[in-house]
């Protein structure tokens, strides 16, 4: 007999594959094959979300800020709008899907997204993002800063979120063009140790 498949041993649940087109470019100052968290439960839970709680989420993504006279690759007029826009609606999640900076070890790139996104601290939304190839542009630095100006990932680069009856996975796609063994095995664990009251798993990948 075919043995099932892994997923036919979670009761039924709903995915969400957040993802945006990756852009060509070099993905220089990555690591190669950087094992995860060898954690198989949620990296950290946020306990402020129980199950069955109705949750106000939003993703959004490649907003590529930088400064407002660059015009070329981003959109400065529309990305203003659309931070106004989510900050107007205030969800709970933000699930933010790689590329926020235009240049990620330019530390001007990530000071003119906290200025535009003021009002989503403001209003204490829970941003939840991915790294995509902008955030390691111009070197190593960009994670550092990625790490730093979002605290809700507490220092990790992959993790896994439990929000009452949501689970939202992150995985970081800039340690090679496919997802390395190291963080494969990971993933694969989460996947298999699905907490007994999610529901809905959204899965935060930059391709």
């Amino acid at each position: 007999m075919k043995p099932a498949p892994r997923v036919s041993r979670l009761k039924p649940i709903r995915w969400v594959f957040c993802a945006f087109v990756l852009c060509t470019g070099s993905l220089a100052g990555t690591a190669a094959d950087r094992p995860a968290s060898p954690s198989t439960g949620p990296t950290f839970t946020l306990s402020q979300f129980t199950p069955g709680q109705p949750l106000h989420i939003v993703a959004y993504g490649d907003s590529r800020f930088t400064d407002l006279s660059v015009n070329s690759g981003t959109n400065p007029r529309v990305r203003q709008w659309l931070a106004e826009q989510i900050g107007k609606i205030s969800p709970q999640v933000l699930l933010i899907t790689g590329d926020t900076p235009y240049t990620g070890a330019k530390e001007a790139d990530w000071i003119e997204f906290a200025k535009e996104t003021a009002s989503w601290r403001s209003d204490h939304i829970v941003q939840l993002p991915t790294i995509g190839n902008h955030e390691v542009y111009g070197g190593p630095g960009g994670i550092a800063n990625y790490l730093k100006y979002f605290p809700e990932t507490r220092g990790h680069r992959d993790y896994s979120a439990l929000l009452g009856n949501v689970e939202v996975i992150s995985l970081d796609m800039t340690t090679s063009r496919y997802i390395p063994v190291g963080q494969s095995q990971w993933f694969d664990a989460q996947l298999d140790h699905v907490p007994t009251q999610v529901q809905f798993i959204f899965i935060l990948y930059h391709l």
